[in-house]
């Protein structure tokens, strides 16, 4: 690591699978989507080519065919309501120990941001649901309206980086699915840290592990 995580200035955050450890939700959400269309993909499949995308890229996999934005929006409003039904059904909270976290940021004057592939009506339920605007500042909270490309592009790490405006090297990108940590490592940022909210297996990972945000301790800092 290059310094110690209290060092730097901003952590920027994933949200799904990161902040919210919903990855299975999204999972039976897309397995309920696209067995209503006739699609099946494996487990193997998802998390290769379903995480970490924007919905329209998703699509265009799923169907091999482009659609007009339109459909987008009516495809996406489909696959959303099953997740965000399941998100309330479920009673899912913050990850275990990320509100400590905010809270720590707070103190130490680091400011967080979330840059997400989320569907912005799922961003706007996960505002109200989880309150996070007792620690996020509305502009802050940045999602992919369409205008940029998705993961494993680094284009909405770079926005966010803009709007924290800081310099990329002070900045620290948490991050959980593949295409988001090759996202990561192209924005040129000071540190990445993988959310191992899945459990796979990242030994031979050049970055911070964590498999909870407990770990990190930003009074003695983690190095």
């Amino acid at each position: 690591m290059n310094k110690k995580l209290n060092e730097y200035k901003a952590f920027i955050f994933d949200f799904n699978g990161t902040l919210l450890w919903d990855t299975e939700l999204h999972n039976v959400a897309w397995d309920i989507f696209l067995k209503d269309h006739g699609i099946k993909f494996s487990d193997e499949e998802k998390n290769r080519l379903l995480h970490g995308k924007t919905n329209k890229d998703v699509f265009q996999l799923a169907f091999n065919k482009v659609f007009s934005t339109e459909d987008i929006y009516i495809l996406s409003e489909q696959k959303e309501s099953i997740y965000r039904r399941l998100v309330k059904e479920t009673g899912i909270s913050l990850a275990d120990g990320v509100v400590d976290l905010f809270e720590s940021c707070k103190k130490n004057k680091i400011q967080i941001a979330i840059a997400t592939s989320s569907y912005k009506e799922n961003v706007n339920f996960f505002i109200e649901h989880f309150k996070l605007i007792n620690w996020f500042e509305e502009k802050n909270i940045i999602f992919n309206d369409g205008t940029m490309k998705s993961k494993p592009h680094p284009d909405i790490f770079n926005y966010a980086i803009d709007i924290i405006n800081i310099k990329k090297q002070d900045a620290v990108i948490f991050e959980d699915s593949y295409a988001g940590i090759s996202a990561a490592e192209r924005s040129m940022v000071g540190e990445i840290v993988i959310v191992n909210s899945m459990k796979e297996n990242w030994n031979n990972s050049k970055h911070m592990v964590i498999d909870s945000f407990r770990e990190i301790n930003l009074t003695t800092s983690s190095s």
